[in-house]
């Protein structure tokens, strides 16, 4: 939103790994945690997520199917405490807080996922996906938002 009042809407894009079907969500988690390892985390994090997202989103959902996707999500939200930020590097506090909050968010929509209500749980998706993937993003990835207070929370 612009200071005269105009607005424009953009879609964000993450950079994912290609589709891989044995992407477990656990395979890192024993390997040497090095730059390299927090990225292919992050790009095999982008998959899934976006696997649990077609699933969600068909017609009809298939919630199984993106309950298996957040599963394999968790696995790798979990090696996020240990990420260290290219920038703000001296911010890993507030990032360690954002990792957390996020697991957090991603255990309650697993939960969500596994009940028969559809919209809740794509409301849930979608919230998740704004206020944890997008906020690290404009900070942490792209570096284009110092303040997140600014970036309005739930």
């Amino acid at each position: 939103r612009f200071r005269d009042g105009r607005e424009e809407r953009l879609d964000f894009r993450f950079p994912v790994e290609p589709a891989l079907a044995d992407l477990s969500g656990t395979e890192l988690s024993g390997v040497p945690f090095t730059m390299v390892t927090q990225h292919l985390s992050m790009r095999r994090l982008g998959r899934v997520w976006l696997d649990a997202r077609a699933a969600l989103f068909a017609e009809p959902a298939d919630l199984r199917r993106a309950g298996d996707a957040l599963e394999r999500a968790a696995g790798y939200a979990a090696l996020l405490p240990r990420f260290h930020p290219h920038h703000h590097a001296d911010q890993q506090e507030e990032f360690g807080r954002l990792a957390g909050g996020f697991q957090a968010d991603l255990s309650g929509l697993r939960a969500g996922v596994t009940a028969t209500e559809v919209a809740p749980a794509r409301r849930d998706f979608l919230q998740l996906e704004a206020q944890s993937c997008t906020r690290c993003h404009v900070k942490y990835r792209w570096n284009v938002l110092e303040d997140l207070r600014r970036f309005a929370a739930r």
